[in-house]
């Protein structure tokens, strides 16, 4: 009982609760659900707008930090991209109709040389029987630019293949909550490419129809096979120039694609992984200015078809206009309250809960959703919450039934005591008859007779029974 009291005592009830909630503050970061719930929990401003241009990051869930950005930047393209066609022109300089693999390796150092960076094939540059030694020169070629992206098609048909394994290094990460049902699906690839790409891009899964009212596109940038995101030649081309490895590149469906690498881009995309741009018909130059003229090789190169498709030939508009959503800085950022801070609530709030009044409790309940609004930080919900919750228990425990902390001596318990008799009753025949001398009217007979010893009231018990047993 002594426990009970010492653990309800008024200190013990502030310094558990506040001990209590300052450890979960201090582990939250080890109990993932609980720190998705924070995640969902927290209420801030612009959390639930709806402008496409508002792009939400929150990958540092284990820091508790959430930045808003506004992405609604001017086109400012920064990219020195051109795109070349591979027609006529260049077969005629390359003396063949098609270009060969050893064509390619000829072309491929002349733009290498020139000073090109970056190159963007959309071929998948697959052959059947070709010289392995080509193809290593080709393979040469390209690794002595800073990055390349290759083009693959990839299709959608009854029968699914298994999934090659030179596509694992361009799958994009995505949450474990996230919602693909509604990203296209695919199942097949058209042909498999016969050079090793650091990361590949569909060219066109389906027709790009434009939006004539607005003179917008919406471009698909992703695909799904089974479980894994899959890029666009525009968004990996991006990634490729902005160092952007696929792990630290995030899917947040309905929301926006985080690219992190040499600098965070931001690019908002709806449920079907396609995002709105401008269109800008482009028609591109030809490949045989590489040839002609190789000091006006940008450092950027697009390799595209001649007859291309419209998603092909506003390819280097793409890349730019997406390069160009780099946030300068956030429009609003929240973090989580400093650790001396969130003691210090924590003491307060459990002074509040000594108080016993609702109103009070009310206001401090009401404080987690001021809080993000008044001063940009983040209150955890947990903490306090576990501080309640060891509250209650120390306070339910010091208030039990109280008949279960009475003191035994507090209650009259009637007792019985064996008296001994030292010597057995004599029968009736045997007690002696003796006449009482002493007159009625004696002082030593009108006063009461005690006696303190067992033996004494055991002989005065026998003297009544045999008075009685001699009346009847």
């Amino acid at each position: 009982m002594a426990s009970v009291k010492r653990f309800s005592s008024p200190l013990s009830t502030f310094v558990v609760p506040v001990l209590a909630g300052l450890l979960m503050a201090w582990g939250i970061g080890y109990l993932p659900f609980l720190v998705k719930l924070e995640h969902s929990a927290f209420v801030f401003p612009k959390k639930f707008f709806t402008d496409t241009h508002l792009a939400l990051q929150d990958i540092e869930t284990k820091k508790f930090v959430v930045s808003v950005y506004d992405i609604r930047s001017k086109y400012s393209p920064k990219l020195n991209l051109e795109s070349y066609a591979l027609g006529s022109e260049t077969a005629a300089i390359l003396g063949r109709s098609d270009l060969t693999p050893a064509n390619w390796v000829f072309l491929i150092n002349s733009i290498q040389e020139a000073g090109a960076e970056h190159l963007v094939i959309t071929q998948s540059l697959s052959w059947e029987n070709t010289d392995e030694l080509v193809l290593r020169a080709i393979q040469h070629e390209l690794s002595q630019l800073e990055s390349f992206a290759i083009g693959i098609d990839l299709q959608r048909g009854p029968i699914t293949q298994e999934f090659p394994s030179y596509l694992e290094g361009s799958v994009i990460q995505f949450p474990e909550d996230a919602v693909l049902d509604e990203i296209p699906r695919i199942n097949q690839i058209g042909s498999h490419p016969s050079i090793e790409a650091p990361i590949y891009g569909f060219t066109q899964f389906e027709n790009i129809h434009p939006d004539e009212e607005s003179d917008t596109i919406e471009l698909p940038l992703l695909v799904r096979w089974n479980d894994k995101l899959l890029p666009s030649l525009e968004l990996a081309s991006l990634m490729a120039q902005n160092r952007s490895n696929p792990n630290n590149v995030f899917c947040l469906p309905g929301k926006s694609l985080l690219l992190k690498g040499q600098s965070l881009i931001i690019i908002p995309i709806d449920k079907t992984g396609r995002t709105s741009i401008p269109l800008k018909k482009l028609k591109p130059l030809s490949s045989a200015k590489l040839l002609e003229s190789p000091e006006n090789t940008p450092s950027i190169v697009a390799l595209i078809p001649e007859n291309s498709s419209l998603q092909l030939q506003q390819f280097p508009f793409s890349v730019q206009y997406l390069d160009s959503l780099k946030p300068q800085r956030a429009s609003a950022r929240y973090s989580r309250l400093p650790f001396w801070r969130e003691t210090a609530f924590l003491a307060i709030f459990v002074l509040i809960l000594h108080r016993r009044k609702w109103w009070l409790s009310t206001a401090a309940a009401l404080t987690y959703f001021v809080f993000p609004f008044s001063t940009g930080e983040w209150l955890l919900f947990s903490p306090p919450l576990t501080a309640a919750l060891a509250f209650t228990a120390l306070k339910i425990r010091g208030t039990r039934d109280p008949g279960e902390d009475s003191t035994p001596s507090e209650s009259p318990v009637e007792t019985e005591e064996t008296v001994e008799d030292p010597e057995p009753p004599l029968p009736e025949a045997s007690l002696p008859e003796a006449p009482v001398k002493e007159s009625e009217n004696s002082p030593t007979n009108k006063l009461p007779k005690r006696h303190s010893s067992s033996s004494r009231q055991a002989t005065s018990s026998r003297e009544r029974l045999a008075k009685k047993k001699r009346a009847h």
